[in-house]
């Protein structure tokens, strides 16, 4: 990117996103055209959206679709927005901090490296606790990827043994837990470094690490962070769901991030607002099925506004009314709406910018404005 960025001067780029061309293959096609010239320091981009048509000349399309705009600097990736959202998603950029700025922790969750035998469910967990109770210490719900969905996650009542090798923990002090994991053994055993597969075959057990055969592969010196309030958010989703956890202590699995530190209830309201989702998703790599890959290296670039005035306490108290009302078993369109607005009022939106982000946006422009 850095290379078509200054070493060239790029003429514009033609994205089909995940449109397939082609009856008799599977392909992902993107156009662009660059001339042996100085670079101009913007790039013209278009994005192919379902309302092309293969007849509409391809020229005709771009010259009414694209977008030109400063060319991103070589970490950033190459977005061909809509043309009609570009303006809107400028404003919305220009307005925040990146994450990364924020005091604030983004942590991976638990890698065990053979989750059949440090996963269980709660029958298990109970009879392990019912045989030592002292285990409890150490036996934490746990939230798969799949389990995380917006403000409220949806427990599948798992539980990790959190062996972590940063607790330093001696086995036998766990007996129903030593005796539990003993019988998957050989499959938890680090590889030796100087194991020879050519002469005695593939390796059964995990990979080569430091951690003993009852831990975790990962080491989770950051583990403490799983007992303090947190926002948890799946690295793959189609729909970008952002739970806040303040007091149930969940540990996540490695499909999953946390974000501890502050304004966290701010932030919940705003990651799971349909204006973050309009101006950032296209942030996050995209794969099947409009999936994407919500990984901290893209997540901790992203801009959000620092809260002023008293949208922090306004937005705060209505993630609060959310979850609350999840955790009953009760709707929370109306409340989600409410917070849209909150949101759009924060970054100083018109009710004309509103529209465009929400055609649906149910309020009218009096509503809005009052």
């Amino acid at each position: 990117r850095n290379l078509l960025a200054t070493g060239c001067r790029t003429l514009f780029v033609v994205d089909f996103g995940m449109a397939q061309l082609f009856e008799s293959a599977t392909t992902y096609t993107n156009i662009l055209v660059a001339s042996n010239a100085e670079a101009t320091g913007t790039i013209t981009m278009c994005r192919i959206k379902n309302d092309y048509h293969i007849k509409t000349p391809l020229e005709q399309y771009v010259a009414a679709n694209a977008v030109t705009m400063a060319t991103p600097t070589k970490t950033e990736c190459w977005i061909p927005y809509d043309k009609t959202e570009f303006d809107i998603i400028s404003k919305i950029t220009s307005k925040g901090i990146p994450l990364r700025e924020w005091a604030i922790n983004i942590s991976r969750g638990v890698l065990t490296g053979f989750n059949e035998a440090f996963i269980l469910d709660t029958d298990t967990r109970d009879r392990l606790v019912a045989e030592d109770p002292n285990c409890a210490s150490i036996i934490r719900p746990i939230l798969r990827g799949e389990d995380v969905k917006a403000y409220v996650p949806v427990w599948a009542n798992l539980w990790i043994i959190g062996t972590f090798p940063a607790l330093n923990l001696d086995i036998s002090d766990f007996p129903s837990i030593e005796k539990y994991l003993n019988s998957f053994r050989k499959r938890l055993t680090a590889k030796p470094k100087d194991y020879d597969a050519l002469t005695n075959g593939q390796w059964k057990g995990r990979k080569s690490g430091s951690y003993e055969w009852f831990e975790t592969q990962d080491s989770i010196a950051y583990h403490q962070e799983f007992s303090k309030p947190k926002i948890i958010y799946p690295n793959m989703t189609k729909f970008l769901p952002f739970a806040y956890d303040e007091s149930e202590g969940y540990v996540c699995n490695d499909k999953a991030f946390i974000i501890t530190g502050e304004h966290l209830k701010y932030l919940t309201g705003i990651l799971n607002s349909t204006l973050w989702k309009f101006a950032f998703k296209e942030r996050f790599p995209e794969l099947l099925g409009d999936t994407r890959e919500v990984r901290k290296v893209f997540f901790d670039k992203i801009p959000i506004i620092k809260p002023y005035g008293d949208f922090e306490e306004k937005i705060a108290g209505k993630v609060v009314e959310i979850v609350a009302a999840k955790k009953n078993g009760k709707s929370t369109a109306k409340l989600e709406r409410e917070m849209d607005k909150l949101v759009f009022r924060l970054y100083a939106l018109d009710y004309d910018e509103v529209k465009i982000i929400e055609p649906e946006f149910a309020l009218t422009r009096w509503e809005y404005e009052k």
